[in-house]
């Protein structure tokens, strides 16, 4: 089989080639029935301030296999990285298949030199198409793509040869993570990852990046993983920080790069302070939205332990003196009192929201005073 073969993914990176650099690309697989028609495998559209790439299931699959067949009949190193490629962007947890990639990119990075690296504009640029390429699949539509542990733990590699070999690449992490945890809720290994880069970063990035969660977390009040990461950013603690700079050096040095001379600051913990104001914002968003699901109180029940007992009850009070004239004008909140007053208000949606909500700050409530 001819190097042709690889037609489809060619065309795919050719309209990734033409995506804007420092934006991140999403990559949508539609139905069949719904894709419109036309002689293009792949649709590219940049209309909005997110790229975004589209193909039907049909041409996805064929992707698949077109990469399959071209690795059991090719030798080609250039033809390999683009068949590994398609093979990881229908499925991304095949180990074997992603360490060949990763040798691929490695290999070029270095040269004929195992012990050199290099860092010309050529490298660069083929490193840069490495990086949309698969920022491209860890934001697709496709859910065991954008969620893959294996893709995450990759692109940690990823930004360490970015942050090492190629600094002027400018890596959009607040789009990407936006991006992809949109694409499938409670998406762990994304977050996991943004609380990996988070604790890298200088404090002016960590803003931006915190301004994004703040922006997710409040338009996504079901997420749990996006509520953690809040927790954690939050929280700052240097120890967990650590764990972050430690993993990042020893991904270094797994890969054989130079010790470079920056050493990552000790991180400061938040300002009781601006603990306090971070917390009354989570308790002033539940109030507000009438929050029905659990993790921004798990959030806050993290953060509670910073303050002393006076801050404590001074930033809950609002909540024990509602429940204390609720119970003492109507009845006790529990589990069987608040389902039976639910079933009794069937079309009453507002009164059944704020019931559920008042169930779970006396739940809460009761959590931090056990």
């Amino acid at each position: 089989m001819k190097s042709a073969a690889l037609g489809l993914v060619k065309e795919l990176f050719d309209h990734l080639s033409n995506c804007r650099v420092n934006q991140i690309t999403t990559f949508t697989v539609l139905p069949d029935e719904l894709y419109p028609y036309n002689e293009s495998k792949f649709l590219h559209v940049n209309e909005t301030a997110v790229d975004e790439i589209i193909c039907s299931k049909s041409t996805y699959l064929n992707l698949f296999c077109e990469g399959r067949q071209f690795l059991n009949s090719e030798s080609s190193k250039n033809g390999n990285y683009l068949a590994t490629f398609c093979i990881l962007s229908v499925t991304p947890e095949d180990r074997k298949v992603l360490l060949q990639h990763e040798n691929l990119v490695l290999r070029r990075l270095r040269g004929n030199s195992c012990n050199q690296w290099k860092a010309d504009k050529v490298s660069q640029a083929f490193f840069q198409i490495e990086l949309q390429a698969i920022t491209l699949l860890l934001t697709c539509s496709v859910n065991r793509v954008n969620k893959s542990s294996s893709l995450w733990l990759y692109f940690r590699k990823l930004y360490v040869l970015a942050h090492e070999l190629f600094p002027s690449i400018i890596v959009n992490h607040s789009g990407l993570f936006l991006q992809s945890a949109s694409r499938h809720a409670s998406n762990y290994y994304c977050w996991n990852t943004f609380r990996w880069i988070y604790d890298l970063q200088i404090q002016k990035t960590k803003d931006a990046l915190l301004d994004t969660l703040w922006k997710f977390c409040f338009s996504h009040s079901m997420d749990s993983s996006s509520w953690w990461a809040l927790g954690h950013a939050l929280l700052g603690s240097t120890d967990l920080s650590q764990l972050s700079i430690e993993d990042y050096s020893a991904l270094r040095a797994k890969l054989n790069l130079p010790k470079h001379d920056k050493s990552y600051a000790k991180l400061r913990l938040a300002s009781e302070t601006t603990g306090w104001t971070c917390m009354q914002k989570i308790v002033t968003f539940i109030d507000s939205a009438e929050v029905r699901h659990w993790p921004a109180f798990g959030c806050l029940a993290r953060l509670l332990p910073s303050l002393d007992l006076l801050s404590r009850n001074q930033l809950l009070e609002g909540w024990s003196s509602a429940i204390q004239k609720f119970e003492g004008e109507n009845f006790k909140i529990d589990e069987r009192s608040i389902t039976k007053a639910i079933y009794g208000s069937e079309n009453d949606l507002l009164l059944q929201r704020s019931l559920e909500t008042l169930q779970l700050k006396k739940k809460y409530l009761i959590s931090t005073t056990s």
